[in-house]
C-alpha cells in the first residue's frame, strides 16, 4: 500500500477569516472598504481580527476605536489611530470630545493652566483656570507683576513696575520702604551719624553691679490661664552709669538648655556694657518640667496663635519696662540679642514688638513653626538686625530651609525651619538694606558665642537708633 502525503491548503483572502499573515479579512475582494483585495488594511481604516474595519477620523466612534474626533491630528487628545492620548480624556457615544486631565500636570487641550494639585491660590484653581493676579502656561504658572493684585510671593504690587516708588519690578519692598496693599511710603532714615542718648526713661536709680528678680507671666503651657509661673533675670549696670544721662539697654537671651547664671563667663558682654556703658539684662527662660529644661517658646503655633498670648514676648515686654522704671534707660535703644534659640526669640521679639526694641543681634539663629511666614509685619518699617553665624555650625545649619538638608551634617532641616541663610535672604527681600541688615557669615565657626564681635554690632546698631534723633 502507497501511503500519500497531504497538506492543508490556506484559505483564500477574502473568505471572511482572518489568518496568519492577513492584516484582516471582510469576506470580498473589494478595495476602498477598509481591507483591500489582498487582505490589507487600507490606509486610515482600523480593522479588528473578526474583519470589520473601520475609518478613523470620521467622526463617528465605531468598532475597535476608542475615540473618533472627527480628524486625523494627533496632539488634540484622540489621536490618528483613534486612541485616546496620554493627559486626555474623551467622552461621546459618537464623534469624540476630548480634553486634558485637570490635576495631572499637563496644561492640555483647552485646559489653560494645570498644576498638577488641587490647590487655590497657586496661580491655577482645582477646575484648571487661571487664578486673577496670575499668568499660566504649558510651564506653569508666575504672578503678574504691576497688576494691582498682590498675589503668591508678591511683597506689593503698586500697579506698575517703576523701580524707586518703593514696590521694585519683581513686586518685593525696595530697602526702606514700607508697602500696605498697593500703597508704600519711605521710612525715615534709622542711621545717624554720632551716638547721642536719646529721650531718656526717668528711672532714678543709682544701683550698680548685679540686681537679680523675677516677674510673674503665664505659662506656655497654659497661656491663657490666670496661674503664672516665675522668670527671673539679671540686670548689670557699669560701673560708669550715671542716671542723669540715658543709657542704652541689651537684653541676652541664652540658647536651648542654658541658665542665666553662665551668661556673663560665656558672652563676655559685661565687659561691652562696661567699656560702652550700657545696662546688660540676661533673662531666663521658662523652666519646662515636662522636658527638664529650659527652652523659649519659639516652638509657637505661629499661624493660629496670636502673639499677645506667647508668655515670652510678655516677659521681654514686662522686663523691659521693669529696667525702664528702675533706671534712666535709652527709649531709642533698646536691643534683643540672643544665642541659638534665644536668637530666634531676640528676632522674634525685634519683630512683633518694635515699640518696645530697636533692634535685634541673631547668632546662630533660626526660625521654627513656619514663623517666618510671619516676615514682613504689614505697615512695619525695618529696623537694624544683625545676624551672626557660623558655616561649620552642626546644631542649627545655616542653610537649612524647610524641607531641606543640612549641608554639615546631612541631617534633615524639618517642616518650618529657617535658618540665617534663608532668612536673610527673606529679608532683604521685605524691606531690609544694607544699612539695616548686616550678616557676618564665618568661616571655620561651629554653635557658638562670638564674643570678639560684641564690640562690633553694638558700635552699629548704638547708631541705628530708634525714632529721629
Amino acid at each position: 500500500m502507497t501511503l500519500t502525503s497531504c497538506t492543508k491548503t490556506d484559505e483564500p483572502c477574502g473568505n471572511g477569516v482572518w489568518q496568519e499573515g492577513e492584516d484582516c479579512d471582510d469576506g470580498n475582494n473589494t478595495d476602498g472598504d477598509g481591507c483591500s483585495k489582498l487582505c490589507e488594511a487600507e490606509t486610515d481604516w482600523i480593522c479588528d481580527f473578526n474583519g470589520l474595519c473601520r475609518q478613523c477620523g470620521n467622526g463617528a466612534k465605531e468598532g475597535v476605536e476608542v475615540c473618533d474626533d472627527g480628524n486625523l491630528n494627533d496632539g488634540d487628545g484622540c489621536s490618528a489611530l483613534c486612541l485616546i492620548e496620554e493627559g486626555f480624556s474623551c467622552s461621546g457615544s459618537t464623534i469624540s470630545v476630548c480634553d486634558g486631565v485637570c490635576g495631572d500636570g499637563q496644561a492640555l487641550g483647552n485646559e489653560p493652566c494645570d498644576d498638577g494639585n488641587a490647590l487655590t491660590g497657586d496661580g491655577c484653581t482645582n477646575a484648571c483656570e487661571v487664578e486673577s493676579g496670575w499668568a499660566c502656561d504649558a510651564s506653569g504658572c508666575v504672578e503678574v507683576c504691576g497688576d494691582s493684585t498682590i498675589v503668591g510671593t508678591e511683597v506689593c504690587d503698586d500697579g506698575n513696575t517703576d523701580a524707586g516708588d518703593g514696590c521694585s519690578a519683581t513686586c518685593t519692598r525696595e530697602a526702606n520702604w514700607v508697602c500696605t496693599g498697593e500703597t508704600c511710603t519711605q521710612c525715615a532714615s534709622r542711621v545717624v551719624s554720632t551716638a547721642t542718648p536719646g529721650t531718656g526713661s526717668g528711672g532714678d536709680s543709682h544701683v550698680l553691679g548685679y540686681t537679680d528678680g523675677y516677674i510673674n507671666v503665664a505659662s506656655g503651657y497654659a497661656p491663657s490661664s490666670s496661674a503664672t509661673t516665675p522668670r527671673h533675670y539679671r540686670i548689670y549696670v557699669p560701673p560708669k552709669y550715671n542716671p542723669a544721662t540715658p543709657a542704652p539697654l541689651v537684653i541676652m537671651l541664652p540658647g536651648h538648655r542654658v541658665d542665666i547664671d553662665s551668661l556673663a563667663q560665656y558672652t563676655q558682654l559685661q565687659r561691652t556694657a562696661d567699656i560702652n556703658n550700657f545696662i546688660l539684662v540676661y533673662a531666663e527662660q521658662e523652666w519646662r518640667w515636662g522636658a527638664f529644661r529650659w527652652a523659649w517658646w519659639t516652638d509657637w503655633q505661629w499661624a493660629v496663635e496670636t502673639t499677645d498670648t506667647n508668655p515670652d514676648l510678655t516677659f521681654l515686654s514686662q522686663l523691659v519696662t521693669t529696667v525702664k522704671t528702675g533706671w534712666n534707660v535709652d527709649t531709642s535703644r533698646v536691643f534683643a540679642v540672643g544665642h541659638s534659640r534665644g536668637a530666634s526669640m531676640a528676632l522674634i521679639a525685634a519683630l512683633e514688638l518694635p515699640e518696645v526694641f530697636a533692634g535685634a543681634v541673631v547668632q546662630s539663629g533660626f526660625t521654627e513653626f513656619s514663623y517666618h511666614q510671619r516676615i514682613p509685619r504689614e505697615g512695619q518699617c525695618p529696623m537694624p538686625l544683625v545676624f551672626i553665624h557660623g558655616i561649620q555650625d552642626p546644631d542649627v545649619c545655616i542653610d537649612c530651609v524647610p524641607g531641606g538638608t543640612c549641608s554639615v551634617t546631612g541631617w534633615d532641616c524639618g517642616s518650618g525651619l529657617l535658618a540665617s541663610d534663608a532668612l536673610v535672604e527673606r529679608l532683604s527681600g521685605h524691606g531690609w538694606g544694607d544699612d539695616l541688615l548686616k550678616y557676618y557669615r564665618l568661616n571655620n565657626v561651629a554653635h557658638r558665642w562670638q564674643p570678639q564681635l560684641n564690640q562690633h554690632w553694638f558700635d552699629w546698631l548704638n547708631l541705628r537708633p530708634q525714632g529721629e534723633q
